[in-house]
């Protein structure tokens, strides 16, 4: 089952603390980059009718992270 936009942002920010020495804003900037990564990932592999929907799924993902307060 796919998370929502917000489900997902919280879940990666969750990974991305892994253990107390790194504050938040660190977390958040590895999650961003991960996305980044993720939608590069994508355009290099997938085919247009998958393309579209995923990367729009990850930019909001990523959007979201940057938007998201402590």
């Amino acid at each position: 089952m796919k998370r929502s936009i917000e489900e997902q942002a919280q879940y990666m920010l969750d990974k991305m603390t892994v253990d107390m020495n790194i504050d938040f804003w660190q977390s958040q900037q590895c999650a961003i980059n991960a996305c980044e990564m993720i939608i590069d990932e994508v355009v290099d592999v997938a085919d247009n009718a998958f393309v579209t929907p995923t990367i729009i799924y990850w930019e909001k993902v990523k959007k979201a992270l940057q938007n998201y307060k402590k």
